[in-house]
């Protein structure tokens, strides 16, 4: 059963103003990097969305790897309607060579209303085509509200990550967060990037950025701009 903060007011609203994007994120790529820029677009080619339509035969695949993850919920005796989710897609699809990055959407039904619009999460999964093996995300299994944003690089990797937004709950004060999955070469699969290189930064967690944040019950909203400059090897925090 998915935990939730729930308070006695309703959902608040949290600005969407993402400055994160644009003028809040910037990435400065070192000159020696666009040296490899023909290796870094091969390799960089080598990540694609999945779309039912461009490739339905791998589409169909996926869908019947993640059978049981799409079944609609079935509401047990006593359990609220906030925790039966009946309607479950797939929401976004990425695949690097054989290994898939898989968004899995939650709602209550297919059409959302304004009473029940708040009430929406997604999970990420990591599925091996070949062998079928698939595995939910660490720190990636309820997301609320879960956007893509960008794909963007963070590091000497040349396959990109895929950025998003997400809210840490409903039904109460949420922080919005910043995140960004990355796939782990040596272990063939996708993870969340984790921020702040070891240094104890409230605002960064396993899990994202914080970006907004409700910090007196609805009465203000924090917000600021983060810039991430990459040069080399490093990543510093400006």
């Amino acid at each position: 059963m998915l935990v939730r903060s729930v308070k006695a007011r309703n959902y608040v609203n949290v600005r969407f103003a993402l400055r994160l994007l644009g003028t809040v994120l910037s990435l400065v790529v070192p000159a020696s990097s666009r040296a490899i820029g023909a290796q870094a677009d091969s390799e960089t080619n080598a990540f694609r969305w999945v779309h039912p339509n461009s490739d339905p035969q791998l589409w169909e695949q996926i869908l019947t790897s993640f059978n049981d993850e799409l079944a609609p919920d079935v509401a047990q005796q006593g359990q609220s309607e906030l925790d039966v989710y009946r309607y479950k897609y797939l929401q976004k699809v990425g695949v690097v060579n054989h290994y898939a990055l898989v968004i899995v959407g939650h709602r209550p039904a297919k059409e959302l209303s304004k009473a029940n619009e708040w009430d929406e999460f997604s999970s990420a999964f990591n599925l091996d085509l070949v062998t079928s093996k698939k595995s939910l995300i660490e720190h990636a299994g309820a997301m609320w509200k879960w956007k893509f944003s960008k794909m963007a690089k963070f590091g000497p990797s040349l396959i990109p990550d895929v950025t998003f937004t997400y809210l840490t709950c409903t039904e109460c004060e949420p922080d919005l967060m910043f995140a960004s999955l990355y796939f782990d070469a040596p272990t063939s699969g996708w993870q969340i990037r984790s921020w702040g290189d070891g240094k104890e930064l409230w605002w960064t967690a396993s899990d994202g950025l914080v970006v907004d944040m409700d910090v007196n019950n609805g009465g203000d909203t924090l917000s600021y701009d983060l810039r991430l400059r990459h040069s080399g090897s490093e990543r510093q925090w400006i």
